[in-house]
């Protein structure tokens, strides 16, 4: 028992090599930063969410040529896109509960099989499922499918511009040659089926459960469910759950922090971009240092949407259902490895 704790303590601590990120992490500001910018200048940051996770296609294939890198921001860029909209249309038609949780279930194995199939780098569904899950909570009409394809696909369009700007900068640009070379085919991956059905499952009852017991805003518990069954045995991903749930822990104290300086918004808008970059440098390091930023960027980006809401309420939120989805995650994680063990014994005989 003690070398199973030892293994998923080291898991959780360690940092990952130093690698070149400072690149990809001024690409993330520039691709979320003027968007946002745009959006408070002219009296629109109610549509931060879609700008926000539009940026988000910025952060794959950091490490990729630019074709590659183009390629996989698009496909990214456009699965964002319609998890945005089925959140929206979920908001828009007041689903039940269930139906909406059944909704990022499904957001999240469809994801997992794409980002698996298209050998997304980051991999997994993590990022359209946040943004599905932020815009079904957030009210919602008729006109919101137009900001969502409007803002939203303005700034996934943006992060491509500027992929393909630098690229024409570094390299005199990227050809319609390599483009059609860098086609990266539909990749087999091993277990992707089982994997993926296991996050949709996972989020599933972690929603569910969380909106029956807490309450709120009961999709974080998703998140933190399918952050927790990810990874490439039962120790990766007990730890990815502690991680998930030490970082949020921390954040919720910065954001608390951060909420009482009362900043006006183009401050706070300020510390977002910074936040984004410093995540995109940490990201590979240490999951749960990164997770610390991101709930600050979470839940600062929420707030700069919807200032009138309750902010210490937000925080308290962000702590419970974060923490009870990542027992829910260890829990299928644990339970996954013991079926993995049985089946290999079984096999052994």
């Amino acid at each position: 028992m003690s070398g199973h704790v030892a293994r998923v303590w080291n898991h959780t601590v360690t940092w990952g090599p130093a690698l070149p990120s400072l690149g990809a992490a001024t690409r993330v500001c520039l691709a979320v930063g003027l968007p946002l910018a745009l959006l408070l200048a002219t009296g629109h940051l109610n549509w931060a969410l879609y700008a926000g996770f539009g940026g988000f296609a910025a952060l794959y294939a950091r490490y990729d040529d630019d074709a590659r890198r183009l390629r996989q921001q698009a496909s990214a860029g456009a699965t964002l896109l319609a998890a945005m909209l089925l959140g929206t249309a979920a908001s828009v038609i007041d689903a039940p509960v269930f139906v909406k949780a059944l909704a990022l279930a499904f957001v999240a194995w469809g994801t997992n099989l794409i980002s698996s199939g298209l050998r997304w780098a980051p991999p997994g569904p993590i990022f359209a499922v946040f943004a599905a899950g932020a815009c079904l909570s957030v009210p919602a009409t008729a006109s919101s499918f137009l900001a969502v394809l409007g803002v939203g696909g303005a700034t996934v369009l943006w992060s491509l511009l500027l992929a393909l700007g630098i690229g024409a900068v570094r390299r005199g640009g990227v050809s319609l040659e390599a483009l059609r070379a860098a086609a990266p085919g539909w990749a087999r991956v091993p277990l992707s089926v089982g994997r993926s059905l296991l996050m949709g499952i996972a989020s599933l009852v972690a929603g569910v459960a969380a909106h029956l017991i807490l309450g709120g805003h009961w999709y974080w518990a998703s998140l933190a469910a399918i952050a927790a069954v990810m990874g490439v045995d039962a120790h990766s991903r007990v730890a990815r759950g502690l991680q998930r749930f030490l970082g949020t822990a921390v954040g919720v104290v910065l954001a608390a922090g951060l909420f009482a300086l009362d900043l006006p918004a183009w401050a706070l808008l300020v510390v977002v971009i910074i936040i984004q970059g410093f995540v995109e440098l940490l990201i590979l390091r240490n999951y749960g240092v990164a997770m610390g930023l991101v709930t600050v960027l979470a839940l600062s980006m929420i707030h700069l949407a919807s200032p009138a809401g309750d902010a210490g309420e937000l925080v308290r939120d962000r702590l419970a259902e974060t923490g009870f989805g990542a027992v829910v995650g260890i829990a299928f994680a644990v339970g996954l490895g013991f079926i993995v063990s049985v089946r290999r014994r079984r096999e052994a005989a």
